[in-house]
């Protein structure tokens, strides 16, 4: 049998710091990853998360567990390397469910977001990406 928790007000243990609970649904992260851009793409960790695709050079996509309630939420990127040798990716371009200059397949759904990372004018694949986004789950 599930259990149920019922509140309209959370404290911390002092009886400080009252948080409602509509700010903690509608403003946490519902969807999070960091993920391994080159070679063969997988998680290095992730939340929410069913899967991902390598959809080209610096062109991806992930799939979430829990579908968004609609395609208006909130999607955050970053990039780098795990190294000393930045390759450039202190200038990419991050674009979020978007396309830049035709180049990468436009995604941006309640089911998952695509993301393409643009270096020097041409797509670039990117040793760490990660994302994060933030709304209603369905």
């Amino acid at each position: 049998m599930a259990s149920e928790l019922r509140v309209d007000t959370l404290k911390d243990a002092s009886g400080n710091n009252s948080i409602g609970l509509s700010y903690v649904a509608e403003g946490s992260e519902k969807s999070w990853w960091s993920l391994n851009g080159t070679g063969t793409i997988a998680f290095r960790d992730s939340f929410n998360t069913s899967g991902s695709t390598d959809l080209g050079t610096g062109d991806y996509k992930v799939a979430f567990t829990n579908n968004m309630s609609t395609a208006n939420y909130s999607a955050l990127g970053s990039n780098g390397t795990t190294d000393s040798n930045w390759n450039n990716q202190h200038v990419s371009d991050i674009v979020m469910g978007g396309n830049i200059a035709g180049s990468f397949t436009p995604f941006y759904d309640a089911s998952g977001i695509g993301f393409a990372n643009y270096n020097n004018n041409s797509p670039n694949d990117t040793e760490v990406f990660n994302g994060a986004v933030l709304g209603d789950l369905a």
